[in-house]
C-alpha cells in the first residue's frame, strides 16, 4: 500500500547485528529547532527493544512516542527504547562554544556536519560553531557529565551502512528538538536510467512531532503510530523538454492519511507530497523538487498546509545518499520560504485577521534497492463521483457554516492516469449545496511535477500549476488542494464493529481536499467577507470504468443482483447554539438491484454514526450514455428526521457490465432524537459477489 514503503526488518533498513556505528566517511547535515538539553539514554540490551505492545507505552518512563529503530547494538528495528539504567552521556563541548550553544540550536535549517568519529562504543558528531569553536555531541560510556538535562531520541543505520538518521528531543520540554543525518554520496554512475522503482519510507518528524509530512503536532498529526510514511520514486520516465533534461527522468512522491476515533473527538490529517529529481547527470546537481498540501483537524477546527520542498545539500552541494542508488535524502524548505499553515484566509487575502504560521517541515527519507516497475499501471480516464463537507472559515481561523459538496453526473469527475510519465491529472466539477441555495466548484489536480502515478491502485496529485484554474461559483479563485487514493489510510478505531471497506476490485476510492479563497468579486457581491475560506478535508471519491447505459438496459431479462460495501462521509453535526462538530463516520452498505423494475431496488446504509439510512426504488437514466441510477434516502434510528439521496453508476469489470457499483451521497436534517442540525456528505464503493452478466 501507498502508506507502506517498506517494511521494517524485512527491506533494506537497520542492522541485524555489530556496531549499528561504521567507521566510514559521512557527509550530512542537521536540522535543529529550540533549545534543548543533553542527556541521551541509550539501551544496549535486544531484550529491551521487543517489548509486547510497544504502543501501550507511548509516554512512559523509558518509552518513546515515535519508534523506528535505536542506537543500540542488535536493535530490532521495529522499536526503540531507552532505559534509564543504561544511559550514556551526551556532551556538549563548554570551551569557547557555550555561548554560542543557545544560538546554534535555534534556528530551523540544515548546517553542514564536519566529520563523524566512531571509535568502539564511543560516537561524536561535530558541527561548526565558529572558525576556532566546534560544538560535538559524544555518545559512549565515557561521557557522564552534561551541563544541560537528559534527552531522548532515536537512530536508524541502514543494513548498508550508508545512511545514518540521528534525533534528539529534550524531556522536560518536547517541543525542543533536532535531527542529524549523515551518508555515502551517489555517484554519478549509480543513477538509474532504466525504468525501475525504489520504495521511499519517510519517518516521522521529530522537529514538528508529527507522523504526517507537513503537519504540525499543534494540529493533531501526533495521532496514529509512528510508522513511517510511504512514498515512491519512480525512474526513467519521459518528461517535456522545458526543463532540465540531462537524466531528468524520475518523480517522487509520497502521502499518508490517518483517522483516529469516532464522532466529535474524532482526530485526523492528510498529507500529500509530489515532485520530481533534476539534473540526475551530476550528483552535484541533482535535486528533488516538490510540493506538499495537507490538511488537519483537531477539535472542532480544521486547518491547510501548503510547503515548496526540496532536498538538501551537504558541503560537498549533494543531495542523494546511497553507494548502489540514490536511496536516501532529505527534503526541508528554504529559509526565505517556509511552510504555511493557513487557519482562516486573512493572509492570503491580505486583510487583517489570524496570520498563516510560518514552520519548517523535516522529511528524511529512507530507500531500498530498484525494483520492477508494478504490471497493473493502465493509461487511462475514469469516471466517479465525489463527495464531502465544505466548511466556511472566516478570517480568524472560525468555523462558520458546513455545506454539502458533491458530484450528481457521472462526467463531473475524470481522473487520468498516464503510465509513460508516471503523472495523473483529474477534474472535478461539483455542487456546493447550501439550505436554500447552491454553486459550483471546479478542481483541477496533478500532472507532471504535480502529480505521482505508481500504478492503478496508487497515486496522488495537488491542485495543478498556473494556467489552469481553479474556481468557485463560477469565478477563478486561488485554490490548494490534494487527492490521494485509499491505500494511503491507516484508521485506528474509524471503523464501528462489524464494518469494513468494499472489497472492490475494479473501481478505486480514495480522499481529497481543498483551501479555496474566494475572488474579492464575490466579497463585493456580498456573498462572502474579505479573509473568509471555504476548506474541505478529507472529502471522498470513487471512480472506475463505468458502463455505456445501453449495457446496463440489456441486464432487464437478467433480474436482481446484490452489492456490498461501505459508505464513507464527512459529518457536520450542531453542539449547542453555533457549534459544529466535523469528523468521517463509516457504515456498511447494501443494495439489491432489480434490473427488469429498478422502483423494487433496495438499499440501505447501516452502523453509520449510531443510525442510518435506508431507500427503496432506483431510477435508472443516461448521462451522455454513460449509465447512471438515482435513489432516495431516509434516515434511520438516531439519524431520523435525516433525509437525502445518492447519485451512482455501475462499474464494469469480469466480463460483468456491473461488476461494482459506486455513488456520491448526501443528506441533511434535523435529527429527531435531540434536534440537532447534521450534514453528511460522501461516495459509497459497492461489489457483487455473482456480477450479473449480459444474457
Amino acid at each position: 500500500p501507498f502508506d507502506r514503503g517498506f517494511v521494517p526488518g524485512e527491506d533494506d533498513i537497520g542492522t541485524a547485528n555489530g556496531d549499528p556505528f561504521s567507521d566510514i566517511p559521512f557527509s550530512g547535515g542537521t536540522i535543529a529547532a529550540g533549545v534543548f538539553s543533553v542527556t541521551l539514554g541509550v539501551s544496549d540490551s535486544p531484550n529491551l527493544l521487543t517489548v509486547p505492545g510497544f504502543p501501550a507505552c507511548r509516554g512512559a518512563t523509558g518509552c518513546l512516542t515515535v519508534a523506528r529503530a535505536s542506537l543500540a547494538d542488535a536493535f530490532d528495528p521495529d522499536f526503540t527504547l531507552f532505559d534509564e539504567d543504561l544511559i550514556s552521556r551526551l556532551l556538549l563541548d563548554a570551551a569557547p562554544a557555550a555561548q554560542n550553544a543557545e544560538v546554534f540550536f535555534d534556528f530551523e535549517r540544515s548546517v553542514v556536519v564536519d566529520r563523524i568519529d566512531t571509535e568502539d562504543e564511543d560516537f561524536s558528531l561535530f558541527l561548526p560553531s565558529g572558525p576556532d569553536a566546534p560544538v560535538f555531541f559524544a555518545f559512549g560510556p565515557d561521557q557522564t557529565d552534561s551541563p544541560f538535562g537528559r534527552i531522548i531520541g532515536e537512530g536508524i543505520l541502514t543494513q548498508t551502512e550508508d545512511f545514518l538518521y540521528l534525533t534528539f528531543i529534550e524531556e522536560s520540554s518536547p517541543d525542543h528538538g533536532a535531527l542529524a543525518w549523515a551518508g555515502v554520496p551517489t555517484k554519478a554512475d549509480a543513477f538509474p536510467t532504466t525504468r525501475v522503482m525504489t520504495r521511499q519510507a519517510i519517518a516521522g518528524d521529530v522537529i514538528l512531532g508529527s507522523n504526517v509530512p507537513i503537519v504540525r503536532d499543534d494540529d493533531g498529526a501526533r495521532i496514529g503510530a509512528g510508522d513511517p510514511t510511504g512514498g515512491f520514486t519512480l525512474w526513467g520516465g519521459r518528461f517535456s523538454a522545458d526543463r532540465e533534461t540531462d537524466r531528468a527522468n524520475a518523480v517522487f512522491g509520497a502521502a499518508r492519511v490517518i483517522i483516529e476515533g469516532r464522532g466529535g473527538g474524532q482526530q485526523s490529517a492528510a498529507g500529500v507530497v509530489s515532485g520530481r529529481v533534476l539534473g540526475a547527470a551530476d550528483p552535484a546537481v541533482a535535486r528533488i523538487e516538490a510540493l506538499g498540501r495537507a490538511s488537519s483537524r483537531f477539535g472542532l477546527g480544521s486547518v491547510f498546509y501548503e510547503a515548496t520542498l526540496a532536498t538538501v545539500r551537504d558541503d560537498k552541494n549533494r543531495a542523494f545518499y546511497g553507494e548502489a542508488a540514490p536511496l536516501h535524502f532529505v527534503l526541508g524548505t528554504a529559509a526565505a520560504a517556509p511552510a504555511l499553515q493557513h487557519d482562516g484566509g486573512a493572509g492570503r487575502a491580505g486583510v487583517s485577521g489570524l496570520a498563516s504560521i510560518a514552520f519548517h517541515p523535516n522529511l528524511v527519507t529512507f530507500g531500498t534497492k530498484p525494483e520492477p516497475l508494478p504490471n497493473n499501471r493502465s493509461t487511462r480516464a475514469i469516471n466517479g463521483y465525489a463527495g464531502g463537507l465544505a466548511t466556511l472559515i472566516d478570517r480568524n481561523g472560525l468555523l462558520q457554516d458546513g455545506s454539502e459538496i458533491h458530484s450528481i453526473n457521472p462526467d463531473e469527475i475524470v481522473i487520468t492516469t498516464d503510465a509513460a510519465s508516471d503523472s495523473v491529472t483529474a477534474n472535478f466539477s461539483l455542487l456546493l449545496i447550501d439550505v436554500d441555495s447552491s454553486g459550483s466548484v471546479n478542481l483541477a489536480f496533478g500532472g507532471p511535477e504535480r502529480s505521482l502515478f505508481v500504478d492503478d491502485r496508487r497515486f496522488g496529485a495537488v491542485e495543478q500549476g498556473p494556467g489552469v484554474v481553479s474556481s468557485l461559483l463560477g469565478v477563478p479563485a486561488e485554490t490548494l488542494a490534494y487527492l490521494v487514493v485509499d491505500s494511503a489510510l491507516e484508521d485506528f478505531g474509524l471503523l464501528p464493529p462489524g464494518v469494513s471497506f468494499c472489497s472492490c476490485q475494479f473501481l478505486t476510492w480514495g480522499f481529497w481536499g481543498m483551501d479555496t479563497l474566494p475572488s474579492p468579486e464575490l466579497s463585493v457581491h456580498q456573498q462572502f467577507d474579505p479573509g473568509d475560506t471555504v476548506r474541505v478535508h478529507l472529502g471522498n471519491w470513487a471512480a472506475g470504468t463505468l458502463s455505456d447505459f445501453s449495457k446496463i438496459a440489456q441486464l432487464s431479462l437478467v433480474g436482481t443482483a446484490s452489492y456490498h460495501g461501505h459508505a464513507i462521509g464527512s459529518v457536520g453535526r450542531q453542539i449547542g447554539a453555533d457549534k459544529l462538530a466535523t469528523y468521517v463516520a463509516v457504515g456498511n452498505f447494501t443494495m439489491v438491484v432489480d434490473f427488469s423494475n429498478p422502483r423494487n431496488s433496495t438499499f440501505a446504509i447501516t452502523d453509520f454514526d449510531g443510525g442510518g439510512f435506508a431507500g427503496v426504488g432506483l431510477a435508472f437514466d443516461s448521462v451522455g450514455g454513460t449509465n447512471r441510477f438515482l435513489g432516495e434516502l431516509s434516515g434511520r434510528a438516531a439519524l431520523v428526521g435525516i433525509n437525502g439521496g445518492l447519485a451512482g453508476s455501475f462499474v464494469a469489470g469480469a466480463g460483468s457490465p456491473a461488476a461494482e457499483a459506486l455513488a456520491s451521497w448526501g443528506a441533511r436534517g434535523n435529527a429527531s432524537s435531540d434536534g440537532a442540525e447534521y450534514i453528511v456528505s460522501g461516495v459509497i464503493a459497492a461489489s457483487s459477489p455473482t456480477p450479473p452478466g449480459v444474457p
